[in-house]
């Protein structure tokens, strides 16, 4: 007689019947292999019952100091229990909100953002309740304008020529004077300028910007750029006059004289601004100016800047100078306003104002000192709404991929508006406006876009500032279109947008700089709003990034495109290790073309590089899992480990159909999931999620259509089923959650010992291929105090043909040790054990001894 010791590998369907391991189990059901030997499982412990079946907890907001259960039902969403010491209390709460299509939800810190197919919604946790941000802002619309006209006026120093000039009636200045005047002529220019910016008045034209300041520091919804011009232009620099001193028939010096600049002040008033809800988030709003651009050049005078003139002052022939400063022509001024990128912080609102009077602006700084001031970020990218496929919070940002972008429709007409009577020596005639819109033609990847901002509110508009813009720089034209309904009147513009070299913007700059202007129009449909065309771009293969912990701030510096195919998920090493140690593990991004890694960047750069890892595609989103070290997914291979830029087998996925059950494997008592039971690649489709419990060190495979689940346990590689009437799986770190139809919420680290229902079938045992053997003994090494346990065994001649009951027995209570069998039966080439039944939680299965002798195939059976 042989004796052969079979260790109880668990469960596999790799390969067929007669090709399998000794050992290998076609089920094995309510066990679970620890150091070798399998346990029986506990019941997970109930940690919270709802007082609404309809309503399932889908997300856990952990922070330090709370845990918080947030429900949905379908329609609403709950703040629906909250933990204290290890207890789940519920809320009683009415619904946070209505939402639909919700797709995913993440925290940041206190924040909720949760992401529909269309939205992003923010919720924020402060004294003791959750607050409905909604999904962004309000854009402020305010409006600037200049007036309160002062003059400054400086003396001309006495001006000594450095080369004689012969008074002979025309006065032709040296080069060298040339030059050394027109600079003493600048000094003092920049004297009048300058004094007229320390008391807070302008001279020239410049642009005004405001944006939404956020807790950290950051810009959102910044405002178009609006160019702020004097009611009158600017003609103090022309004609200026100078006496002129003669000694001996030469000209020796310029008289000191009166030197005159004009400016005005800087005033808004605020027509819309509600930011109350916002307030955590928004902490003020900032405004910034460009510097001014000065309209004298330093060059050198040439003969047409300056004529001599003599007149009779006083009864005395007296000779004069005039000159005439050389400026910036007014397209070399339309030039610098439409490429100005910098602009410096000078004055902050609280957010709370609306002030519909207008005030002058109090600076926060010297105007004269604009360098040493905060300057606004370009991206005018927060004004455009996104959403995204999938999402994770990775290093305290959130990441977003798989990005549709919906359009802005343009910035309110209200912030273009002039408020000025006069506007770069032009009369301005108000117009009673009731109701508009504006109309935004764009180029896209998928065709024409066209974008339309409507509004029905009264205002007066007598014009819009000489430059009129929209946040992307693929706009090329926009439309205009405004009602008077009391006079019945409709009035509209049309102007082509230059794309911007410098930042995402495309805008329109009137030629002369004069304001823009409406004319009336009495086109068909004018008065109908149209309707927005293609205002969605799908990216499905862009990530975009947060600023750190601020979910509502995404730069565009933080974008990347991975792959050309599209991004179905992303994970990184551990949650523990992703949250607390920046730039530990890289994070991977799951596409339908393979997997990418973006690793840490330093100094400024969030992501180095971003490289392709292997070609593998995960066979689904849901079926991502990070444990300790690694991301765990599930492709063709199997089940994989990626651990840097490699990808590892931890266990090949039940590629055959699993074995047939003996006929009568499913006598009362015996758990076979003969009904229930499906192979693995089927298990998997669908509604398929999966779970790492870290206590257990067992990756979970849940699909709510079934009442048994997979689990792989990784410290042998195990696999073995599960009876559940679970529905869903929810990882929190370093938990491990599960919810049933009726909500109610299981701890699945934490375990009840209880009597619990086990089974185990193996797969054909060979023992010795190709030969019969008559098997005298089994003994099933175990140890459990209560038992109730039927133990079968079964024979056949092919692996797969018909298997005879060779033996039964039933053992009830204690077992210590061993339970033998002896089926004393003809010889087979093939065997299968089974035992199934109620153990205790004590209860432990080791090995199966056999005992057998071969028999020669040439020896008649009996």
């Amino acid at each position: 007689m042989q004796q052969n010791r079979l260790q109880i590998k668990g469960m596999s369907h790799q390969l067929p019947p007669a090709m399998c391991g000794d050992g290998e189990c076609s089920r094995i059901v309510n066990l679970r292999c620890r150091d070798g030997i399998w346990e029986a499982i506990g019941e997970p412990r109930l940690l919270y019952t709802p007082e609404e079946t309809s309503r399932k907890v889908i997300f856990l907001h952990c922070n330090e100091a709370y845990k918080h259960y947030i429900s949905y039902d379908g329609t609403n969403l709950y703040f629906e229990a909250e933990e204290k010491d290890g207890e789940v209390f519920p809320t009683r709460l009415e619904a946070l909100c209505e939402i639909s299509g919700l797709s995913r939800i993440e925290s940041v810190g206190n924040t909720l953002v949760v992401i529909t197919d269309t939205e992003i919604f923010y919720l924020l946790y402060r004294n003791g309740i959750y607050e409905i941000l909604g999904t962004r802002p309000d854009m402020p619309e305010i409006s600037f304008y200049l007036g309160g006209s002062i003059q400054s006026t400086e003396i001309f120093d006495t001006y000594t020529l450095k080369v004689e000039t012969r008074d002979d009636g025309v006065c032709r200045l040296s080069d060298t004077d040339k030059r050394a005047f027109i600079s003493w002529i600048y000094g003092t220019y920049s004297k009048c300028k300058s004094k007229l910016l320390s008391d807070g008045y302008f001279a020239h034209p410049f642009l005004v910007r405001y944006a939404l300041r956020m807790y950290d520091g950051s810009y959102i919804l910044p405002s178009p750029p609006v160019v702020m011009l004097q009611s009158d232009k600017a003609d103090t620099l022309n004609n200026i006059e100078a006496l002129c001193e003669l000694e001996d028939g030469y000209l020796r010096r310029f008289v000191e004289n009166k030197f005159n600049l004009r400016g005005e002040s800087l005033y808004y008033n605020i027509g819309k601004c509600d930011l109350s809800k916002w307030s955590d988030i928004v902490t003020g709003i900032d405004v910034f100016i460009s510097k001014e651009i000065p309209v004298v050049k330093q060059v050198a005078m040439t003969e047409n800047d300056y004529r001599y003139e003599i007149r009779n002052i006083g009864g005395k022939q007296t000779r004069i100078i005039i000159f005439d400063v050389p400026q910036l022509t007014e397209e070399e001024v339309r030039r610098r306003l439409s490429e100005e990128v910098v602009f410096f912080k000078v004055a902050s609102f609280s957010g709370k104002e609306q002030i519909a009077q207008p005030f002058s602006l109090e600076y926060n700084c010297d105007l004269n000192n604009l360098e040493q001031q905060d300057v606004l970020p370009l991206d005018n990218f927060s004004h455009h709404r996104i959403t995204a496929k999938t999402s994770y919070v990775y290093n305290g940002r959130l990441h977003l991929g798989g990005i549709s972008m919906y359009y802005s429709s343009g910035f309110p007409l209200s912030v273009f508006a002039l408020t000025q009577n006069r506007y770069n020596g032009v009369d301005l005639i108000d117009i009673d406006v009731q109701r508009g819109y504006i109309e935004v033609y764009m180029n896209g990847s998928d065709g024409e876009r066209r974008l339309v901002n409507s509004f029905e509110s009264r205002m007066s508009l007598k014009g819009l500032s000489a430059m009129i813009s929209y946040p992307d720089s693929r706009a090329y034209k926009m439309k205009v279109r405004i009602c008077d309904d009391a006079g019945g009147k409709q009035y509209g513009i049309t102007v082509d947008l230059k794309s911007s070299q410098d930042q995402n913007m495309a805008y329109y700059v009137s030629p002369d700089l004069k304001p823009i202007t409406f004319s009336e129009i009495s086109e068909p449909d004018e008065g109908k709003i149209p309707e927005e065309i293609n205002a969605v771009e799908h990216t499905p293969n862009k990530l975009r990034v947060s600023q750190i912990n601020n979910p509502f701030v995404f730069p565009q510096e933080f974008t990347y495109i991975l792959s050309g195919g599209e991004i179905t998920a992303l994970a990184a090493a551990t949650a523990a290790l992703s949250q607390g140690q920046y730039g530990e593990f890289p994070l991977y991004v799951f596409t339908t073309e393979g997997i990418w890694a973006l690793q840490q960047g330093s100094e400024g750069v969030l992501y180095s590089n971003q490289h392709p890892v292997n070609r593998e595609v995960c066979l689904s989103s849901n079926l991502i899992v990070p444990i300790d070290n690694a991301v765990v997914y599930l492709s063709e291979q199997g089940v994989m480990a990626l651990q840097g830029a490699e990808s590892n087998l931890l266990s090949p996925v039940f590629g055959g159909v699993p074995d047939a059950l003996p006929q009568d494997s499913s006598d009362s008592g015996f758990i076979s999931l003969s009904e229930a039971f499906v192979p693995f690649r089927e298990y998997i489709q669908g509604k398929c999620t999966a779970g790492y419990n870290y206590i257990r060190q067992e990756i979970i495979f849940l699909n709510a259509d079934y009442r048994f689940c997979y689990v792989l346990g990784l410290s042998f590689s195990s696999w073995y089923c599960r009876i559940v009437d679970w529905k869903y799986l929810y990882n929190l770190y370093p938990g491990l959650l599960a919810g049933d139809e009726n909500g109610r919420l299981y701890d699945l680290c934490s375990e009840v010992q209880s009597d619990m229902q086990i089974s185990v079938i193996t797969r054909p045992i060979k023992l010795l291929p190709d030969i019969y053997k008559r098997v005298s003994h089994i003994a099933l090494r175990c140890s459990v105090q209560r038992a109730d346990l039927v133990c079968k065994v079964w024979g056949a001649q092919e692996a797969e043909g018909r298997y005879s009951l060779l033996y039964r027995f039933r053992i009830a209570g204690d077992v210590s040790g061993q339970i033998r069998m002896r089926p004393l039966s003809p010889p087979f080439k093939y065997h299968r054990i089974a035992w199934c039944g109620t153990v205790s939680s004590d209860a432990h299965f080791d090995v199966i001894d056999l005992g057998f002798d071969p028999v020669s195939s040439g020896k008649k059976l009996r």
